[in-house]
């Protein structure tokens, strides 16, 4: 590849600036209620397994809505789709402000999740397309600021917000970013890829909704108050992992899969995408325990939680950024190893946090 090659156009930046913006904005809302959580239990009189169900259901649209996605970035172009993902998710933000049920709170979350669930794969598509291979390490470390800082950041946003106003505000504060990114990206945004039409095959369709859905439910029904002795949770778990392994053997069939299956064939490949899986599940967690933890066991304001988890989000990002350059020049396994080293060690101290923990100690494991 020569040096003209290996230099992006200042058009493919843009691009790449407008997707991320909204990829950034999109993850936000995957935390940014955590911390405002017992705001809402406490207004709509509603149980904490219940009020979670407003992250853990965003979680849950986005894992059925991505494989979709696959058939519709092939189906409608860059602009068709991320101003349409940004509709769904200006619909969302603005019931969300103006509810006076919970029920239509939930509802405006899951039109939020739809139009991530879309801008998602549309973002790493799209990078794929525009970014050279030399360079995919760097640009790779700025899109993971947007995947880990942004839900990092959220709790803070959220934070400060219900200490001085309402958790409405925060409906209100996502809802004008996205018009601003709306209309940035309909007057700027440009279409990268041509076209096709794809023939959506609809038990695909149907069986990965049961799949994803499936697995989320019973794991997302396990933490409520009877657990993993509820029968419903092993019964959905079951269907979950049934309807997926019909999906994959379906998808290696096909001649134009929603998923192509071939790069599983990669151990690295399959290896890194369970490395990934269990990683951002571990990350999660934490985002949406311990804003809880601060605020039940610990009795902190919404404000002091927020500040308490920033050193996590800062320390994402710099990390992110540093070894996305690091993996241009080393490669991956000595980042992976390293990594997992550390993390191993934190999750063993983790388990021994209690609320007799100060509070420092765990904002600075968090970190």
């Amino acid at each position: 590849m020569t040096k003209t090659e290996e230099k992006m156009s200042t058009q493919s930046k843009l691009i790449l600036f407008i997707l991320i913006l909204g990829n950034f904005l999109c993850l936000i809302s995957e935390t940014v209620m955590n911390v405002a959580l017992p705001s809402i239990i406490s207004d709509f009189h509603i149980r904490t397994s219940s009020a979670q169900w407003l992250t853990t259901g965003y979680m849950l649209v986005i894992g059925i809505s991505v494989p979709v996605s696959a058939f519709l970035i092939q189906r409608f172009t860059l602009r068709q789709l991320f101003v349409t993902a940004m509709s769904f998710y200006l619909i969302g933000s603005f019931i969300g402000f103006i509810t006076p049920w919970f029920s239509l709170l939930f509802v405006g979350r899951m039109i939020q999740a739809l139009g991530t669930g879309i801008i998602l794969p549309l973002v790493m598509s799209t990078m794929l397309t525009l970014v050279p291979v030399s360079k995919r390490g760097t640009v790779m470390g700025i899109f993971s600021v947007a995947i880990l800082f942004a839900p990092a950041i959220g709790p803070v946003l959220s934070g400060l917000i219900i200490q001085y106003y309402s958790w409405q505000i925060i409906f209100l504060g996502l809802l004008i970013a996205a018009a601003l990114i709306f209309l940035f990206a309909l007057f700027k945004l440009s279409n990268v890829s041509e076209t096709s039409r794809p023939t959506i095959h609809i038990p695909s369709v149907i069986l990965s909704t049961i799949g994803f859905g499936g697995v989320v439910y019973g794991f997302s029904a396990a933490g409520e108050e009877t657990g993993w002795s509820n029968p419903i949770v092993w019964l959905t778990l079951i269907i979950g992992v049934i309807a997926l392994a019909l999906f994959v053997r379906q998808q290696s069939k096909l001649n134009s899969p929603m998923i192509n299956m071939k790069p599983f064939r990669s151990s690295v490949f399959s290896r890194s995408i369970f490395l990934m899986f269990l990683i951002m599940m571990i990350q999660f967690s934490m985002m949406l325990i311990l804003p809880l933890y601060f605020q039940t066991a610990a009795g902190l304001s919404p404000l002091q939680t927020g500040f308490l988890m920033l050193p996590g989000g800062v320390t994402l990002a710099l990390t992110a950024m540093v070894g996305g350059r690091l993996f241009d020049k080393i490669g991956f396994k000595p980042l992976l190893l390293t990594g997992l080293v550390l993390l191993t060690i934190i999750l063993s101290l983790f388990t021994t946090i209690s609320s007799g923990t100060s509070t420092r100690t765990a904002a600075i494991l968090y970190a």
